[in-house]
């Protein structure tokens, strides 16, 4: 058997669009506008209003586009208000080679009244994608599926992998960013010990890799297909963040802010909610976790397996996953820790 890295830039949608089920990722999003709009403004002061200079926006990690639309939109009717002139805009997206990005361009360009925006109705902006991944998965992980799952080898490996990975990228947005140029990065961090999220009062990742897990120990999947069911991301804290910008980063991007923040995805309940407020709480947290956890899953899977079998077996995964969190006798809610960072590129 082989393993399938293809399908890690695959993301299930079922019957509707990957973003539809990403309601998480929009609230984070949403923490950083007032952020990033500011500094649209600040690039916006250094031009004294000469609409004729235009604007590119890319957008790495875009899978359909539309978790961001909302941002996208927000930035670009803010360039319109503060410009004399019609400015000239170019969104670049990129995701990995098997991104879906016939979803995305319906996405960006629909015509339908419930999601048109000003990408689609907007003469003055322009919208390419770019094909290529920000990942590599430096080895398998033996005990599990994600960082916290990793013995002190591989955790090494993966932070080394991280840092190489973060100081290129950072290096190459240093080098395309015009002076005065920003760059907006929002990542997991995780905390002291390594946690990065919470959900239903423990991590979440060890509630999925222990379901894996048994399903290894039972016979369902093979002992090849447990390792080679691993997560590409690592986790890094808010320090590793911050670490590159103490040393000289080609093309003078120094740092303009990072900070952390614990944003609540779904509200918790009180311990007397009623079933129908549990079900929905349940029925929301996998709408958040199966879009992306679907295909770290169906990375691992043999080959030699009909697309039948896989999902009956992944089926049979949720519902053991659905099981398991309307059981919990507390609601508590589900936090994702993040930080934004914010670098600029220098005049010189």
């Amino acid at each position: 058997m082989t393993a399938n890295p293809e399908l890690q830039g695959v993301v299930y949608n079922g019957a509707d669009s990957y973003s539809s089920g990403m309601e998480n990722s929009g609230k984070v999003v949403r923490t950083v506008i007032k952020q990033l709009l500011q500094c649209v403004g600040n690039l916006l002061k250094q031009d004294n209003g000469n609409s004729r200079n235009s604007i590119c926006i890319a957008e790495f990690g875009a899978a359909d586009g539309g978790v961001s639309l909302e941002l996208m939109d927000t930035v670009i009717a803010y360039i319109n208000q503060m410009s004399s002139d019609p400015r000239e805009i170019t969104l670049v997206y990129e995701d990995q080679l098997f991104n879906d990005f016939n979803v995305l361009f319906q996405t960006v360009h629909a015509t339908n009244s419930d999601k048109r925006n000003r990408l689609s109705v907007s003469d003055n902006v322009h919208v390419l994608a770019s094909a290529t991944s920000m990942y590599r998965k430096p080895c398998a992980i033996r005990g599990g599926i994600f960082q916290s799952d990793c013995d002190r080898k591989e955790l090494e490996a993966f932070r080394h992998q991280w840092q190489t990975d973060w100081k290129q990228f950072l290096s190459c947005r240093a080098k395309e960013l015009r002076p005065g140029g920003y760059l907006v990065v929002v990542s997991f961090v995780t905390d002291d010990s390594g946690r990065c999220n919470n959900h239903v009062g423990e991590d979440s990742y060890d509630v999925f890799s222990s379901i894996w897990k048994g399903f290894r120990q039972s016979g369902k999947i093979s002992e090849e297909e447990f390792i080679h069911t691993s997560s590409m991301t690592y986790h890094p804290s808010k320090t590793e963040l911050m670490q590159p910008f103490q040393a000289d980063i080609e093309g003078s991007l120094s740092l303009v802010s990072c900070t952390q923040s614990d944003v609540e995805i779904i509200p918790g309940l009180a311990n007397d909610a009623d079933i129908e407020d549990k079900e929905t709480f349940v029925d929301r947290s996998l709408n958040c976790i199966k879009p992306w956890m679907y295909n770290i899953l169906m990375s691992g899977l043999s080959p030699d397996r009909t697309e039948a079998d896989k999902g009956r077996l992944l089926d049979e995964y949720f519902r053991t996953l659905c099981d398991i969190l309307k059981q919990r006798t507390t609601f508590c809610p589900i936090l994702y820790r993040t930080a934004c960072v914010i670098a600029k590129r220098t005049m010189f």
